[in-house]
């Protein structure tokens, strides 16, 4: 995940994981938000949140509308889940349109708002 942190795309940051795997397991799957990777700011600006998959090493899934600015993504494990990806994600996300925040949940499994 080294390459990820800084590139001309912007930067990756605040990861977020499991952590019922702490020191028990190896993490597959790391949540990170993306920054200053658009250089205009246009109906399309947004700063996501990414799923990385360390097996495949590479961004698996996306998460984040377009004019939206979702802040440092928090996974809460279910405490009867059995595997990784067993909870929710929560982030606070700021809608420049609306100029309002709000708290969203989403799936970490489809990276979809739940």
């Amino acid at each position: 995940m080294e390459n990820l942190i800084w590139t001309k795309y912007g930067s990756f940051d605040l990861p977020s994981y499991n952590p019922k795997l702490d020191g028990v397991a190896k993490q597959r799957y790391t949540y990170l938000m993306q920054l200053m990777h658009q250089p205009q700011i246009d109906d399309n600006y947004h700063w996501p949140i990414h799923k990385y998959d360390d097996n495949q090493k590479k961004i698996v899934a996306t998460w984040g509308p377009p004019m939206t600015c979702a802040q440092e993504p928090r996974f809460i494990a279910d405490p009867d889940g059995t595997e990784e990806e067993d909870g929710i994600i929560l982030s606070t996300v700021y809608d420049f349109k609306k100029r309002t925040s709000t708290i969203v949940v989403i799936d970490p499994k489809t990276m979809t708002s739940l």
